[in-house]
């Protein structure tokens, strides 16, 4: 009997879900005037003073589960597979990205001026800052378990995401010490191939589905 992570539109959840976060910056761009793309970093939409934060909220809360709900089912596939290389990755990946959304959601910055204004390091970044080389670290260990099973396109499409995920990130905090304009633009990106890293995989692996 076939079980519930083993259906194609459970392993295909995280498509939409990485199909949703990608066009969170175009929604905002239309729906928001005011919002610049490349300026402005994508948490500006969930401050609390921001126009349609709950709308945004809501759209990532939503992508986030989407996404977590397939890579339980991956985790699942790869502990019935018995193959327990790639069940320790996905359960960290599972973690890691559970704990995201949940700061995502309960952690919004304290006000779109906090974003757009020039200033010092604060908690939430050193905290968001781990955060996103936790991320790195997981991917990069499913991508290194997709090879193991000779997972190839997968594994090398995870470990190319991975990696621009990674550098756009420090691009983002390294544009505006140059004086450049650029510290949004360059998070949209870092979302947009983290997306891309999901939806490789939820695509992978639905393919994989009876």
């Amino acid at each position: 009997m076939q079980q519930w992570w083993q259906r194609k539109f459970v392993l295909g959840a995280g498509l939409i879900g990485a199909i949703i976060l990608m066009l969170e910056s175009v929604i905002a761009t239309f729906v928001w005037p005011t919002y610049k793309l490349a300026k402005y970093p994508l948490a500006v939409l969930t401050a609390p003073d921001a126009m349609f934060a709950s709308g945004f909220h809501g759209l990532e809360l939503v992508a986030g589960l989407l996404i977590l709900l397939t890579l339980v089912a991956v985790w699942r596939f790869a502990r019935y597979d018995q193959d327990k290389t790639l069940s320790a990755a996905m359960q960290q990946l599972v973690i890691v990205w559970l704990a995201t959304v949940i700061l995502q959601l309960v952690w919004p910055l304290n006000s779109i001026t906090e974003a757009v204004l020039a200033r010092g390091v604060i908690v939430r970044d050193v905290v968001f800052g781990g955060l996103v080389i936790v991320l790195i670290w997981s991917l990069w260990r499913v991508a290194i378990a997709s090879v193991r099973r000779e997972m190839d396109s997968l594994a090398n499409g995870l470990k190319l995401l991975t990696i621009l995920f990674g550098l756009f990130h420090v691009l983002q905090f390294v544009v505006p010490l140059l004086g450049w304009p650029l510290a949004g633009f360059f998070d949209v990106l870092a979302l947009d191939v983290l997306a891309a890293g999901f939806g490789l995989m939820s695509w992978y692996f639905m393919r994989l589905a009876a």
